[in-house]
């Protein structure tokens, strides 16, 4: 927020003690000492704290058009926000576990939450309103993604399994199974 030698001192600790070796760690600091040693520049750069949830975030996406984030949390709950005002918009509550996976549909009008609760939601960002539950794997839902032209769904489970679904029916399609661990990510 411009106090230049507390972003000096954070980016300085981080450097010696979170990460030596980490880029985004190291250009922190370069700017930091940049900034102080030129006292007539204009105030440090910083960008705004999304705040909002209760407890920690397992995943974030940005809408299609770069205008929006999702982000999906410990506290059972996916937000909205808008990336030009910081703004929460929407919060999407359903879940009856953590939301560890989120993604936007091509379009931009959907979300997809995938939970600890084994299940997908599909939610409508116009209303707020959940549209779809899909329900099917035995273990944590770990990752959601839309396919190309927004009319299935692929999960990632905790059961060792992938799984396809129909958007318009709510039916699984197609189950892919043969993975020894958990799959993380689709």
């Amino acid at each position: 927020r411009g106090d230049r030698t507390t972003a000096f001192r954070l980016a300085e600790f981080a450097h010696r003690y979170v990460e030596e070796g980490n880029g985004n760690v190291t250009r922190a600091l370069v700017e930091a000492l940049y900034y102080n040693d030129v006292p007539g520049r204009p105030p440090l750069p910083w960008s705004s704290s999304l705040e909002g949830h209760t407890d920690y975030v397992f995943s974030v996406a940005f809408s299609p058009d770069g205008k929006r984030l999702a982000t999906g949390s410990v506290d059972n709950s996916a937000k909205i926000w808008d990336l030009q005002s910081g703004r929460q918009t929407l919060s999407l509550e359903g879940h009856t576990d953590n939301v560890r996976s989120v993604a936007f549909s091509p379009d931009g009008k959907s979300l997809a939450t995938g939970s600890d609760d084994n299940s997908a939601k599909i939610w409508d960002l116009k209303s707020g309103r959940q549209t779809l539950s899909l329900e099917g794997h035995t273990d944590y839902v770990l990752s959601v993604a839309f396919s190309p032209d927004g009319k299935s769904l692929a999960t990632g489970s905790g059961d060792k399994s992938a799984k396809i679904w129909d958007l318009q029916s709510g039916k699984q399609t197609l189950s892919l199974e043969g993975h020894t661990n958990y799959v993380f990510s689709v």
